[in-house]
């Protein structure tokens, strides 16, 4: 209850958050598959992590790294506040 109270989300909330933050750098900077880089976060299937990355940013990881090369405007991971626990 404390944590919420603090952070205004739920531990796990927040440590998929960080996942999915992490997730996102990865399909920017590396050429890696999107299994490898769900599995590389700690999603247990490339399903899991496409249905929570597009639940936080609103487009499929694939449509995150087919707009991030073709200089298309994506969500800017960057922009997103990372946590250091």
């Amino acid at each position: 209850r404390v944590f919420k109270q603090q952070t205004g989300t739920s531990p796990h909330a927040f440590v998929n958050s960080i996942r999915l933050q992490q997730g996102a750098l990865l399909l920017k900077q590396t050429a890696d598959s999107v299994l490898s880089v769900a599995l590389s976060v700690g999603f247990q299937s490339e399903t899991h992590f496409g249905k929570a990355f597009k639940k936080q940013y609103g487009i499929s990881p694939g449509q995150y790294r087919k707009n991030d090369r073709a200089d298309e405007p994506a969500v800017q991971a960057e922009e997103m506040p990372i946590y250091f626990i």
